[in-house]
């Protein structure tokens, strides 16, 4: 079995209990625990969306949810798919190479966590769940599976989601998402459970449209349909900026003036200018996927969005479909992950904040009190008190928390 991630590697020398469950200090275990917040799961929803359309990315989509939940090994497999009829779909991370046919070939029937009345054989898409729920250590070890083949790959504990239950037949097919520690890791905890179903809404999304692309692949125009059909807005560009497409959702923005284009060439984007966008764009191309905070000026207000510039790579079919294009570009409208940063973009900038005053403003945005800002920027208590006066002036907030709220929403 792999090596567990670097995040989670120190807890496997913690020691186990009468039961063979982890037993470590408290120290050990909080600093062992990973936070899988709205960016992680945000990172893993995009990799998705790209995988819909370009099948090699579901490998770094399995990679990073190995990553961000500190699993060992993780499978995502379908059965019978539409365009592979009599076939198994699979992707994994960090998983034995022998293990998937032994487990399509032999073990799968035998799989306790699957069989459970509470497994997902009986169950609705969208279900999650933490094997130790129904299935404790003293039973797993117990079980024909565990021993011939649970304890050799190394499957001790599972969170698991019935991504789809192929309640179309011929659509999508059933799919499953499971996630493995090794004996010695401790066992997946309730928030990490929360956070794998946040999950599911966006990955089941992207799945859907996968099938999509597969069963349409021979047609000319499949790719386009599907994102004209996708409520974000799409663009396929160059490297310089150059726009192929544009579906309607993104030639909406191009009519209300939050994406500029001159003579065919995509030039700004909201307040993203010139040179930081070309700039995005030459990284993205080289494969380091940018993620840029938008706000968007409305006549009250603003809104937010993030604007995600992904590398297309040459064996796609995107590619195949535009072959002088580079980078796919979406924009998330609303983004929560990057909602906070990009609306302290737009009070900076609307409201013509100083630098003192943007540090101080963070400072409270985390929850810092006066004081704690004051010892922070080496300045007095009144000092930040009139750096405070001043940004509810500059905003027309009558209480601080009103500016907060602001920020926040």
């Amino acid at each position: 079995m792999t090596k567990a991630p670097d995040s989670v590697a120190f807890a496997m020398q913690t020691p186990h209990n009468s039961d063979g469950q982890v037993s470590p200090s408290p120290r050990k275990w909080q600093r062992s625990k990973l936070m899988i917040d709205d960016n992680a799961i945000q990172r893993m929803a995009l990799t998705a969306f790209e995988a819909a359309s370009d099948a090699s990315r579901w490998t770094a989509f399995a990679d990073e949810v190995r990553r961000g939940f500190g699993a060992s090994s993780v499978y995502f497999w379908a059965s019978s798919a539409p365009s592979l009829p009599n076939k198994v779909w699979w992707v994994e991370s960090g998983a034995d190479p022998d293990a998937k046919l032994e487990y399509t070939g032999h073990w799968g029937a035998q799989d306790p966590w699957a069989l459970h009345p509470l497994g997902h054989r009986r169950s609705a898409a969208g279900r999650c769940f933490v094997g130790s729920e129904f299935l404790p250590w003293k039973e797993l070890v117990r079980t024909d599976f565990y021993n011939g083949f649970g304890r050799r790959v190394g499957l001790k504990s599972v969170m698991s989601a019935l991504v789809e239950d192929s309640a179309r037949p011929g659509v999508v097919p059933m799919t499953k998402l499971a996630l493995f520690r090794e004996d010695g890791l401790p066992d997946f905890d309730a928030g990490q459970l929360r956070a794998f179903q946040a999950l599911q809404p966006a990955l089941r999304r992207a799945l859907h449209s996968y099938w999509v692309f597969e069963r349409l692949r021979l047609e000319g125009d499949a790719i386009e349909q599907t994102l004209e059909a996708m409520p974000s807005p799409v663009m396929v560009l160059r490297r310089d900026g150059t726009l192929h497409y544009a579906n309607r959702a993104a030639n909406a923005l191009k009519i209300s003036g939050v994406v500029h284009a001159s003579a065919g060439q995509v030039t700004r984007i909201a307040q993203v200018d010139q040179v930081r966008f070309q700039v995005s764009l030459g990284l993205a191309a080289i494969g380091l996927t940018q993620e840029v905070a938008l706000w968007l000026p409305q006549a009250v207000g603003f809104s937010t969005a993030a604007l995600h510039l992904t590398r297309m790579l040459p064996d796609s079919a995107m590619r195949k479909h535009w072959p002088q294009a580079e980078i796919l570009a979406v924009v998330q409208l609303g983004n929560a992950a990057l909602n906070k940063e990009a609306r302290m973009q737009a009070v900076t900038a609307r409201c013509r904040l100083t630098p003192a005053e943007v540090r101080v403003l963070k400072r409270l945005a985390n929850g810092d009190a006066a004081e704690t800002v004051a010892d922070a920027n080496q300045v007095g208590v009144s000092t930040v008190r009139t750096h405070i006066r001043h940004l509810l002036e500059k905003t027309h907030c009558r209480r601080m928390v009103d500016l907060l709220r602001m920020l926040g929403e």
